[in-house]
């Protein structure tokens, strides 16, 4: 069967019949996709929506517990004992304590509290009243089932419940209450209570609402919080009454009293159903619409094409076989013919970049080679070091000990790791290092002093950046001064940038030199090669609005400070394989 033949056969069968059978399944294909997305996306929310909730009870959680054991609380009770002028104070002095600032509650919702002695007595969040709510509250919390456990132990336990508001019960709001009681672990002075809202946890389930319709329940030591719009037939601790219609998702909420809390999510079938159809008709529109530009097309790809292409695949199945000199004609103008200058110019591409594969193997072994030559190096250096240090030390030698325990650290520094940066504080450990061989070879003709804020130690910053500068200010700097000099290296914050300035007392730059340096280049007379890759290190890894400023006169000294930006780090993706050589 020709060319021709075949295009219109694989037109019928693998265009009109599939466009038929597309038409049937298109509407279980949309249902089943958005059904899988909606699924997923209410997965991630409900899963979300369990860390808010298991923060915000944990928050409430750890709070009660915090206060139930806390000696400054349960020594305002044991004062408060007696007249009602001491209640009152103990009163002031509690609610004082407990809605003092101490970083705010992590949570946006107004909190009350009660605390329900052992004697009897009753403090709240409200104003004081020997006449207020003290019977009632005391009334309803002996009882409660859990009153009797708590009060008995003595060391700290915890209970969660749901109640009406104890405090305003004729116009209050529901209230989630965490009780615990206060003890020192021997003593047991009463109950605390910290109350708030039902509706914040009602709101933060509506909040997370993967559909229109969707509502969600959290459940939990016989608690149950639904959703502001739940069906009215779920009403406080019943389970939901029809699931038939509604995909269910359960998420566990972690750490939250003695009992595990579960967080369920409802998403209605009508819902996933009203966001398909659109999508059902927009694949049927564009499916009739495929369907009739193609078969309007076909008779014109056949004619213009199909020829064309098939001595176009009678060379292709020669370069398959590896015989890459072959060549097309070009016969025309047009996109055929430029289909065929296309195919002669992929063939010598193709070719091009087999030889440069090729290539790129033999320098990758050879590079692979000189890598593990590189891994055997340092560590044959420190082991060679480390036994003429201890060689030093058994003569007592305890001078050339110290210069090479130096001098084998930044070895270590040097090689011990492939992350481009360190921190400010191991930096400067090195620096020391540096400096105290640099001490040895120049004889302590130089002071050298290093200032570093507090706060900058922890932050990265590029490893070695600073060697080349000190080596500058010691080499072309110091060592053609007479008499004694000085190099200082300070690290200061400025307007969000950190500056790093390096400082030297010596000889100095003249002007042309200054000169060619401050526009990026390399002094024919001295080289400072250093401060050329240090430039180009530092805009490299933090960008262009970062650099290198550099301020001399001769004869008296040269400063150069370094700009880099706080606590960012040195891309490791650019910088791999981009490391100077030092």
């Amino acid at each position: 069967m020709n060319l021709k033949k075949k295009a219109v056969a694989a037109m019928l069968l693998f265009v009109a019949l599939p466009l038929a059978l597309m038409s049937l399944l298109v509407s279980g294909a949309a249902q089943r996709i958005i059904t899988e997305k909606t699924v997923a996306l209410s997965e991630q929310s409900t899963e979300k929506l369990a860390q808010y909730l298991s923060h915000d009870l944990q928050v409430l959680s750890s709070q009660v517990r915090s206060f139930a054991s806390d000696p400054a609380l349960i020594s305002f009770l044991t004062e408060g004992r007696g007249s009602a002028m001491g209640s009152e104070s103990t009163h002031r002095k509690i609610r004082g304590y407990i809605y003092q600032d101490r970083g705010g509650y992590s949570v946006s919702s107004p909190i009350m509290y009660m605390i329900i002695t052992s004697d009897g007595a009753v403090y709240s969040s409200m104003s004081y009243s020997p006449y207020g709510e003290t019977g009632q509250v005391l009334e309803k919390a002996q009882n409660s089932s859990w009153y009797g456990r708590l009060t008995s132990f003595v060391y700290q336990s915890q209970h969660i419940f749901l109640d009406e508001n104890w405090l305003l019960p004729l116009n209050g709001e529901e209230q989630m209450y965490f009780a615990a009681n206060i003890t020192d672990g021997s003593v047991n002075y009463g109950i605390l209570l910290l109350g708030i809202n039902k509706s914040y946890f009602s709101k933060l389930l509506e909040n997370f609402k993967p559909t229109e319709n969707s509502f969600s329940l959290l459940s939990g030591s016989g608690t149950s919080v639904w959703s502001l719009k739940a069906p009215s037939a779920a009403g406080r601790g019943e389970p939901f009454p029809e699931k038939e219609g509604c995909i269910e998702i359960v998420q566990q909420v972690p750490g939250a009293g003695e009992s595990s809390w579960e967080l369920r999510s409802f998403i209605p079938q009508s819902d996933i159903a009203r966001e398909s159809r659109s999508i059902i008709l927009l694949g049927a529109v564009l499916v009739a619409f495929a369907a009739l530009c193609t078969f309007l097309l076909l008779a014109a790809i056949n004619r213009i094409v199909v020829t064309p292409v098939a001595q176009l695949g009678v060379l292709m199945k020669r370069v398959q076989n590896g015989e890459l000199d072959v060549q097309a004609e070009v016969r025309s103008h047009d996109e055929i013919g430029a289909l065929s200058a296309g195919f002669n110019s992929m063939v010598c591409q193709l070719k091009s970049n087999i030889q440069k594969i090729q290539e790129e193997e033999n320098s990758k072994r050879e590079l692979e080679l000189k890598m593990l030559q590189a891994q055997i190096n340092p560590h044959f250096i420190r082991n060679t070091l480390n036994t003429i240090r201890w060689m030093a030390e058994l003569k007592k030698a305890a001078g050339i000990s110290r210069a090479l325990s130096s001098f084998i650290r930044l070895t270590d520094y040097s090689f011990r790791s492939k992350e481009p940066t360190v921190t400010v504080r191991e930096e400067c450990e090195y620096l020391n290092e540096y400096i105290y061989l640099q001490k040895l070879r120049y004889q302590n003709k130089f002071e050298f002093t290093l200032e570093v804020e507090e706060k900058l130690l922890e932050l990265p910053i590029l490893k070695l950046l600073l060697q080349p500068i000190l080596e500058n200010s010691l080499v072309h700097g110091l060592a053609g001064k007479d008499g004694f000099g000085t190099v200082s290296v300070s690290f200061r914050e400025r307007d969000g940038v950190m500056e790093i300035s390096v400082c030297d007392d010596g000889a100095g730059l003249d002007p042309q030199t200054l000169a060619v340096l401050q526009a990026g280049g390399t002094p024919a007379k001295n080289g400072s090669l250093g401060l050329r890759n240090v430039q180009e290190r530092i805009r490299l890894h933090y960008g262009k609005g970062y650099g290198m400023s550099i301020h001399s006169s001769p004869g008296k000294g040269t400063q150069i400070t370094l700009h880099i930006p706080l606590g960012i780090a040195a891309n490791t993706a650019q910088s791999n394989g981009k490391e100077d050589d030092r």
